[in-house]
């Protein structure tokens, strides 16, 4: 049960779905209706079926079940909550943010994003019914997670940061908007 409270609920529903469905309910029926049986082959019948309930091996998580990705998952979202709080007391306080801090936090904010959008291509475009779909879906978000490591690169060489960016947004001076050239 710890595993399912690690998924998301679309994908803890389908997991316990998978998991039902291959659950076998064996009842003992005894009617007059039943061919004539040997005894030896009724009683290992009956011993199976006593057995109630048994269960079948489920089919193998896809990606964004596996331990590893959800691992990697909590441990972003567990550091990003500090260094949230420290980029924007060192804002208040300083006035600066050092150039690795506000890497750090945008990369993290962009892997994070990059593990959602992982989840929902998976969720909703599942592989086994839309192959090429996924993929090209795949591939395009791979592909924006780079553009977005571009842009944060650049973001961080030219200008001062992501973080002095959004301080600039929501300074009322529309003056210190624009970029450096």
């Amino acid at each position: 049960m710890m595993r399912l409270g690690l998924m998301g609920p679309r994908n803890a529903n389908v997991y316990l779905r998978r998991c039902i469905s291959h659950v076998r309910f064996n009842s003992v029926v005894s009617s007059a209706k039943d061919a004539p049986r040997t005894t030896e082959t009724h009683d290992k019948e009956l011993s199976a079926e006593m057995k109630g309930p048994q269960m079948y091996k489920c089919e193998q998580p896809t990606q964004p079940e596996d331990s590893f990705q959800n691992d990697y998952h909590k441990y972003i979202n567990y550091t990003l909550l500090p260094l949230t709080v420290g980029t924007f007391g060192s804002v208040i306080y300083t006035g600066e943010v050092h150039p690795m801090l506000d890497f750090t936090i945008s990369s993290l904010f962009l892997f994070s994003t990059h593990y959602h959008f992982t989840s929902l291509i998976l969720d909703y475009i599942p592989k086994e019914k839309f192959k090429r779909l996924h993929k090209l879906a795949i591939y395009l978000l791979y592909s924006a997670t780079g553009f977005g490591l571009f842009g944060i690169y650049e973001l961080e060489t030219s200008n001062n940061g992501v973080v002095d960016l959004v301080r600039k947004l929501w300074s009322e001076d529309d003056s210190q908007i624009f970029f450096r050239k």
